[in-house]
């Protein structure tokens, strides 16, 4: 009995379910017929407006496509609706309604030109009363960047572990993410700062002398140490375009200013003590303290716009170079580094080539220009 109750109630919610769920489906397909009714009516509207122009009826052409403004039109009908509208006030006179429908027509569609070829002059001299260019552009960014180091001064330990050792530093990859501005400054130039957010890895390779055997022989090891980086930069690049247009190459050069935000050196490395290398486990060292807090770089690099809807996918290649030393002066011996790695901390400058790929979205803000 207890099944049968058990089962009887799960029909019965399964029914009301069913219920307003078959419910909401004649909702959506009956709002779904109205609106497709308005739109097969707008669509009239707008094959009748034609039709009154061209018989030169062109003073019913308003209170035709009025009702329809507001809701009904596709978006390719809205744009044609507001053209007819703006050579209906050219036509009749009324130079402040063709001005304001010309900017509702380039606020609905922002790259809309003129066709000479259909267009009369008058409609053609009335687009060119009006701001129609992007005011700016909004680019966003990701990608990942490799980091080169240009040793300056040499320190060392003064033991046999390593002294005045130079070593090597391997290229390791890391990404950085990038919010930007572009501002036009002529045809051919932008001025386009970032805030930049990079990641940076460096390594550290160097084979060193640890004592084998007692105190008689010594053999080579290999000391590896990472460090990794956070910064927050602030590229100001000047772009310069061969060929503007819908495929833009382009070529930047410009100055970056940088914050670090962040340097460490992960938990797990080598220590060095007299029977060789070993590899140990500890915290995350934080040695922030042993590098300047701003550097100084100079940004080349070179790219390429796509045009994409009414903005650009782009791929931008480029290379920092540093120009200031990053230790700190008197931290070249840093606590961290000599006892728990046995590494002095070598004066360095960083170079750094990035790839980054994104989206470049046009700001536009039509108006009518001062005559």
């Amino acid at each position: 009995m207890m099944i049968l109750t058990m089962i009887g109630k799960i029909s019965t919610t399964t029914i009301r379910i069913g219920f307003v769920l078959i419910l909401i489906s004649l909702i959506s397909l009956q709002a779904r017929a109205q609106q497709a009714q308005e739109e097969s009516a707008c669509t009239q509207n707008l094959d009748a407006a034609r039709t009154l122009f061209d018989d030169g009826r062109i003073h019913e052409i308003p209170v035709r496509l009025q009702s329809c403004l507001v809701s009904g039109f596709t978006d390719a009908e809205q744009t044609e609706a507001l053209r007819l509208l703006v050579l209906t006030h050219i036509y009749l006179e009324e130079p402040t309604l063709a001005n304001q429908r010309m900017l509702e027509l380039l606020k609905h569609e922002h790259e809309f030109q003129p066709n000479p070829a259909v267009d009369p002059t008058e409609f053609v001299l009335l687009h060119q009363t009006f701001r129609t260019k992007p005011i700016m552009n909004i680019s966003l960014k990701v990608g990942t960047n490799t980091m080169f180091t240009q040793t300056t001064l040499v320190h060392g330990t003064n033991n046999l572990s390593i002294t005045g050792e130079r070593g090597t530093h391997p290229l390791k990859f890391n990404f950085n993410a990038t919010l930007g501005a572009e501002i036009p400054l002529s045809p051919k130039f932008m001025l386009a700062p970032e805030f930049q957010f990079s990641s940076q890895t460096q390594e550290f390779e160097s084979e060193v002398p640890v004592v084998a055997d007692g105190n008689t022989n010594f053999t080579p090891d290999k000391l590896v140490v990472t460090r990794n980086f956070s910064w927050l930069k602030l590229p100001v690049m000047v772009q310069y375009f061969f060929t503007p247009g819908k495929f833009n190459p382009y070529f930047s050069l410009g100055p970056s200013f940088d914050y670090l935000l962040s340097a460490s050196i992960p938990g797990e490395g080598n220590a060095l003590d007299l029977i060789g290398l070993q590899s140990i486990e500890v915290p995350t060292r934080d040695i922030k303290e042993d590098y300047k807090s701003f550097n100084f770089a100079v940004a080349v690099g070179a790219g390429i716009k796509l045009k994409v809807g009414e903005g650009f996918v782009t791929a931008d290649l480029r290379y920092n170079y540093g120009i200031l030393d990053n230790v700190k002066s008197g931290h070249y011996y840093s606590t961290e580094s000599i006892f728990d790695l046995k590494l002095a901390n070598n004066q360095f400058k960083s170079h750094v080539l990035q790839l980054t790929v994104g989206y470049i979205l046009n700001v536009y803000s039509p108006k009518k220009l001062s005559q």
